[in-house]
């Protein structure tokens, strides 16, 4: 397999022109190669700048056309394949290899129906429809009906149904129409749990699909970012897995973005990864966890991670933060004159 930047010549200072900055050093990871500039290079990365300092130590005898070559190991290929499309574009999503980017159906998606396979558990869809002013000027989509579906609807009834204060809700919020499909009336429902609820639906509202949802290829790209000191680079990928995070549809799955294993990458990162800095990608993970927290404290893997002593610390944090935004719901968003609840 070729990687998309194979064989492209880069110029990664665009104010520098080719004819300063001609090609004289030849990238190779497996089968991927990249001709590439050693000026550039070292212009984007501290890291490349000492290895080719290394590697051709006498600069006043340079020979701009004699070409060095690095290699990287194979095995880092597709982590390689996405480090140099960002020098090319200043993009990143996730991987280039045609791994599917997203696990589950988009809400809006006529074909997928209650009773149909919706993610991990299966078919299962929530239809939310309130009239509630202050409450549409959050989720406006609600006034005609918000219907989700598959993994996303399991984790909002699990916030609705398994929370504390289900049973006191003085009127019907939920409603079984059939098997697989529920309507929804928010503002009969207690605040504390429209406000759980309300967390995990802007979030949903703040996933875009053209990030991948594998938050452990993000994790190893941190590191990535951080052994090739590209702090600009950890900035995108904290932002690709913020914004692509699912961990609704793979919370244990066994597979290569199990959301368990991308907690364990960020929070203790193996010996062997030099990470020097982990705040930006902690500082994402626990925004997450926190605003999936109504399902997620009731998730059975998830509560037997936490529950281990090494983990009290990101506990204790996503609790906190869970706490902070359910405050905001409560005193600035949806005040309680304001509801009339």
């Amino acid at each position: 397999m070729t990687s998309p930047t194979s064989f492209y010549k880069m110029n990664f200072d665009r104010r520098l022109s080719l004819d300063k900055n001609p090609v004289d050093v030849i990238l190779e990871c497996g089968p991927d190669s990249w001709q590439l500039s050693r000026a550039a290079l070292a212009s984007r990365s501290d890291y490349f700048a000492i290895v080719c300092s290394i590697e051709q130590p006498n600069a006043s005898n340079f020979k701009p056309k004699k070409r060095g070559k690095l290699v990287i190991p194979e095995e880092k290929q597709r982590h390689i394949a996405c480090l140099f499309h960002f020098l090319q574009t200043n993009k990143y999503h996730g991987p280039l290899d045609g791994t599917k980017m997203s696990a589950i159906v988009p809400d809006h998606d006529p074909n997928l129906k209650a009773g149909q396979s919706g993610g991990q558990f299966g078919g299962c869809t929530v239809r939310i429809q309130s009239l509630d002013e202050q409450i549409l000027q959050f989720f406006p989509q609600m006034k005609d009906g918000w219907s989700i579906h598959g993994d996303r609807a399991l984790k909002a009834r699990t916030i609705v149904t398994s929370h504390e204060l289900f049973e006191e809700t003085r009127q019907p919020a939920l409603k079984n129409v059939r098997p697989g499909l529920h309507y929804l009336k928010p503002e009969a429902l207690t605040r504390p749990i429209q406000f759980e609820l309300f967390d995990f639906l802007a979030e949903l509202k703040l996933n875009q699909p053209k990030y991948s949802s594998n938050a452990v290829f993000h994790a190893q790209m941190f590191w990535e970012a951080q052994k090739y000191m590209l702090p600009d680079f950890e900035d995108f990928v904290a932002q690709a897995f913020r914004m692509g995070a699912k961990p609704y549809t793979n919370t244990a799955s066994p597979l290569e973005g199990s959301f368990t294993t991308a907690i364990r990458m960020i929070w203790e990162p193996p010996r062997r990864v030099h990470v020097h800095d982990n705040s930006k990608m902690l500082d994402v993970l626990v925004r997450v966890m926190a605003a999936h927290w109504g399902w997620m404290r009731h998730d059975a893997d998830l509560t037997k991670l936490l529950e281990n002593r090494r983990y009290a610390k990101l506990l204790d944090m996503v609790r906190y933060e869970a706490a902070r935004s359910l405050r905001r719901w409560e005193t600035e968003n949806l005040p309680l004159q304001a509801t009339g609840a």
